[in-house]
């Protein structure tokens, strides 16, 4: 089982550009230096991997990856030669022991940062910016399917939280052993919510709330405990697959697709809202929703057309519809494709009429 911790795909961009960036030579007068020992505990292997240097981005908003490659140094050394000046954060993250950066405590992997910064000026040599991380705990737990356990989950992510409900920074994007099982390691004891989600799944907050809309602890899931030196374990998901609705928009009159509707999952929360839009297949001019297990009210909407729902036909007000059209329930893996045929709005009309 592997394991990767990300902050999201605009961390991902940011790095990938910096990286270009820091493939130009650095004038060797202007370079800097840093150097300094990773002290693991008894019984734990230093990972060259979970060297993490970071530099302040110019504006000072956030912590950036400059892509510099360490030199190894002895058994537990390293030394990142010709970087260029400015502000540092060192840190050790192996996803196993406590992360811990220079001159800051050990913490869980997904918790906030404590470091000192490190200014470098150019030709400084830093040395001595050493790293004592700690062992840390786990969480462990099993993904299935929860309608066909024989069905192998390859890509599994995971949201922790704090017992506020506040979401950390990071999430964990984990690729299950065969049987399911996967393990977060790193982390601190206390007491967190954990969420999982698969693509084309319902997310889950464990023990099993299940979630379409977005939604966080802790109205959704129950505390889990990670005991001193310990595991929290069986914090399994039994994940349940959407079903597949596949909507073409046309003008009833002309037959040709109408460019642009608003297609998806409404709700009457505050108000007529497209809470769940559907994603646009250009390939096959299809707008694509998938469905939780409860289904959702689907319906297509366009500027001077009537709108339509999937159920029952034509709505004329929306705000009645809502309240009084069902949902769209399919059942479990089902896809089925469907042709709403929207006709121009001949004036305004206060009724709905079901179809």
């Amino acid at each position: 089982m592997t394991m990767r911790r990300s902050g999201g795909i605009g961390a991902f961009v940011r790095a990938a550009f910096v990286a270009a960036l820091a493939a130009v030579a650095i004038d060797g007068a202007q370079a800097a230096s840093l150097s300094g020992r990773v002290v693991v505990p008894d019984g734990a292997t230093f990972s060259p991997a979970g060297l993490l240097l970071q530099r302040r981005s110019s504006n000072g908003l956030f912590w950036e990856n400059p892509g510099y490659v360490p030199q190894i140094v002895g058994t537990d050394g390293y030394l990142y030669s010709s970087i260029a000046a400015g502000t540092y954060r060192m840190c050790y993250d192996d996803n196993v022991l406590l992360r811990q950066c220079f001159d800051g405590r050990n913490e869980t992997a997904f918790a906030g940062f404590d470091f000192t910064p490190i200014a470098l000026a150019a030709g400084d040599e830093r040395q001595e910016v050493n790293l004592t991380p700690q062992p840390g705990d786990e969480l462990r737990g099993r993904v299935t399917d929860a309608y066909d356990a024989t069905t192998t989950i390859s890509w599994f992510l995971v949201t922790v939280y704090d017992e506020n409900g506040n979401a950390f920074a990071d999430w964990y994007d984990l690729q299950p052993d065969p049987a399911g099982n996967w393990v977060i390691g790193g982390v601190a004891p206390g007491r967190y919510y954990v969420s999982g989600h698969i693509e084309t799944f319902v997310t889950q907050f464990w023990p099993g709330d299940e979630c379409v809309d977005v939604c966080a602890p802790p109205e959704y899931g129950q505390l889990v405990t990670v005991p001193a030196g310990g595991a929290a374990s069986n914090i399994d998901f039994a994940m349940k697959p959407f079903s597949v609705v596949r909507v073409r928009v046309l003008d009833s009159a002309t037959g040709v697709e109408i460019p642009q509707p608003s297609v998806g999952g409404w709700s009457s929360i505050m108000g007529p809202a497209l809470l769940r839009p559907a994603r646009y297949d250009a390939a096959s001019g299809e707008h694509v929703q998938y469905l939780g297990p409860s289904g959702d009210r689907v319906a297509a909407y366009a500027p001077n057309y009537v709108t339509r729902f999937v159920t029952r036909g034509n709505c004329y007000s929306m705000v009645d519809c809502l309240f009084v059209y069902p949902p769209l329930v399919l059942a479990r893996d089902e896809v089925r494709r469907v042709t709403l045929r929207l006709a121009l709005r001949d004036g305004y009309i206060f009724a709905h009429d079901f179809e």
